[in-house]
C-alpha cells in the first residue's frame, strides 16, 4: 500500500459496487471541480457546492444505510463537527433516497448534512467499499482513506497542513469476484481445470465469500478472511450453526491466539493485513465430491505448517439457550400457503417454514453470546409463527415465545464444535 503525506483512514467497510473507474475520476492531488451537489438533507440549502465550504477542511464520507461500520463512525464524526465547526466540514454521501437516508439519521438523531441520491460523486470518486472518506482542502483532494482515523488530530493536521504519513485507501476497481482469483489478471476460465491456493491479505479487495457452479468450472472462494472466519466457511456446510464463534473452541495459548483473534484495542486493517489471507478453489464443472472436505484439508495442511494448528469437529459440554416446546399448547404446525420469512428489531413471522429458520434466527441474532442455540422442539414439519417482542430482550422474547408453547432455558448440552489446536505439543 503507498504511503500519503497528508491522511488517510484505517477501517472495516462494506461491498457497494463492482463499477469501473469512471475516465473523469479524481484522485489525490487533483483540483475537484466546483459541481452542485443535490439532495442534501440535515443543511439548510438542498443544493451545494464544494466552494461554498471555502476556507474549511472538507470531508466526503461515502455511507449506506445497510452499512454497519458506516453507522459506527457517525457519532465520533458529530462530535467532530460540532467542535471544529468553523474549520470543518464533514458531508455525508450516499446513492440512496433522501426519504431512507432521513430515517435512518433521524432515527438516531444524527445531524450531519448528507447528499442523497447521488451519482455525480461517486462517479468522481469510484470505490468498491465503503465507509470511503475523500478529504479535500483549499479545492484540492489531499487524501483518500478510510474512516478508522478521522480523529481531532488527524483534522487539525490536515487543516494546518502538515504532513502526516498514513496509509491511503485504493480500491481495486478491476476486481471480479465471479472469477477465479489471480489468474490471467483474474480472469482465465480457460486455461484453469483445478487449483487451490492460499494468499495473505490482498490490500483492495473486500472481504468476501464466493461460491458458483457453471458450465466451466466449480468456483469457491473467501477472500481477505482472518484463520477463524476460514474454517468456519470450511465446516459451516455440516451445520450451519458451525459458523458462529459461540461453537468454535480455540484451544491455543495466548502466544498463538493474536494469530487467530484480534485484540480489542489493535487496528482492524493492520491487523488483518499481518493475519488475513485469502483462498481459492477451483474444480472441473463436473466435479461430484465433497468441497468442503478439500478446503478443510487445505487450510489444515497449511496452517499446520505455518502456525503448527490444526481445526476438527468434536463434541463438547457447552452450556447452551435450548429451544423446547412446552407440554399442553397448541401445535405449530404449519397450515401451508407461501413461505413467508419476515424480521425487524421488534418483531418476525415466519410461515410455512423449517424451526431451524427460527434457530438460525437466534443464532444470528444471539452470536456475541457465549451460548450456543439448540433445536429441542421435535418440529420436523414446517411451523407458523408470530413473535411481537424486542429480540435484542432476551427476556421480552423468552415471554413471548412461551405464548406459543416454545421455551428458551439454559442448560448443559453436548454439541458439536470446531476445535481449532496446536497440533504438537
Amino acid at each position: 500500500m503507498k504511503k500519503g503525506t497528508y491522511l488517510a483512514f484505517i477501517g472495516l467497510f462494506l461491498f457497494v459496487s463492482d463499477s469501473k473507474a469512471q475516465s473523469k475520476s479524481i484522485s489525490i492531488g487533483d483540483i475537484i471541480p466546483d459541481i452542485t451537489i443535490n439532495n442534501v438533507i440535515n443543511y439548510p440549502y438542498k443544493t451545494v457546492k464544494i466552494s461554498d465550504f471555502k476556507n474549511k477542511l472538507v470531508i466526503l464520507d461515502f455511507w449506506a444505510t445497510y452499512c454497519t461500520p458506516c453507522l459506527h463512525l457517525f457519532p465520533k464524526y458529530d462530535s467532530l463537527q460540532k467542535k471544529l465547526g468553523d474549520k470543518l466540514q464533514i458531508l455525508l454521501v450516499t446513492s440512496e433516497s433522501a426519504k431512507k437516508a432521513t430515517a435512518l439519521l433521524d432515527r438516531f438523531h444524527y445531524t450531519l448534512p448528507s447528499a442523497t441520491s447521488d451519482i455525480t460523486l461517486a462517479k468522481l470518486f469510484p470505490h468498491t467499499s465503503i465507509p470511503h472518506e475523500v478529504w479535500i482542502k483549499d479545492g484540492k483532494v489531499i487524501s483518500i482513506g478510510y474512516g478508522e482515523d478521522v480523529n481531532e488530530k488527524t483534522i487539525i493536521a490536515a487543516i494546518n497542513n502538515q504532513l502526516i504519513n498514513i496509509d491511503i485507501k485504493q480500491d481495486n476497481l478491476s476486481f471480479n469476484n465471479m472469477e477465479p482469483l489471480l489468474i490471467n489478471g483474474n480472469g482465465g476460465k480457460s486455461s484453469i481445470y483445478y487449483h487451490s491456493l492460499i494468499t495473505p491479505y490482498i490490500e483492495g479487495l473486500r472481504s468476501l465469500e464466493t461460491y458458483y457452479k457453471n458450465v466451466e468450472m466449480v468456483h469457491s472462494s473467501s477472500i481477505n478472511a482472518n484463520v477463524i472466519s476460514l474454517y468456519h466457511q470450511a465446516f459451516k456446510h455440516l451445520d450451519p450453526l458451525l459458523a458462529f464463534d459461540n461453537r468454535t473452541v480455540i484451544d491455543l495459548p495466548d502466544s498463538l491466539k493474536i494469530q487467530l483473534v484480534r485484540p480489542a484495542n489493535s487496528n482492524f486493517h493492520q491487523w488483518m493485513k499481518q493475519y488475513g489471507f485469502c483462498y481459492d478453489l477451483v474444480l472441473p464443472p463436473n466435479y461430484s465430491g465433497d468441497l468442503t472436505s478439500i478446503m478443510q484439508t487445505d487450510l489444515n495442511r497449511f496452517f499446520e505448517s505455518k502456525y503448527d494448528i490444526n481445526a476438527k469437529i468434536e463434541k463438547r459440554t457447552l452450556g447452551c439457550l435450548v429451544i423446547s416446546k412446552v407440554p399442553g399448547y397448541q401445535s405449530l404446525k404449519s397450515k401451508g400457503g407461501d413461505s413467508v420469512f419476515q424480521s425487524d428489531k421488534n418483531h418476525f413471522i415466519l410461515k410455512n417454514l423449517p424451526i431451524n429458520s427460527l434457530i438460525m434466527l437466534l443464532a444470528n441474532q444471539y452470536r456475541k453470546l457465549p451460548t450456543p442455540i439448540i433445536d429441542d422442539t421435535g418440529y420436523e414439519e414446517p411451523i407458523d409463527l408470530v413473535v411481537n417482542a424486542n429480540t435484542e430482550d432476551l427476556v421480552a422474547l423468552q415471554n413471548e415465545l412461551l405464548k406459543s408453547g416454545l421455551s428458551i432455558t439454559l442448560k448443559q448440552r453436548e454439541v458439536d464444535v470446531i476445535v481449532i489446536k496446536k497440533t504438537r505439543y
